[in-house]
């Protein structure tokens, strides 16, 4: 995903490859979506990677997503 220089291509591509994604690539797949800067497709994608997460790691990502997403004015 980093070899897509645009931001928002980036979140497409996480949001279609995240049920795809091995456990070893979560972690990455985070950073690289709370390096997005804009808060609206940042809570998109968090909310998107969230749901392929393990059940233990999802609620603090959804609080993230709902972060970011509470930050848009």
């Amino acid at each position: 995903m980093r070899a897509i220089d645009n931001e928002i291509g980036r979140i497409f591509a996480l949001e279609a490859l995240a049920p795809y994604l091995p456990p070893d690539l979560h972690p990455q797949a985070l950073e690289a979506v709370r390096a997005i800067s804009d808060k609206r497709w940042r809570a998109r994608a968090l909310a998107a990677l969230a749901l392929h997460l393990p059940e233990s790691e999802q609620p603090a990502v959804w609080l993230e997503a709902l972060d970011a997403d509470h930050a848009i004015v």
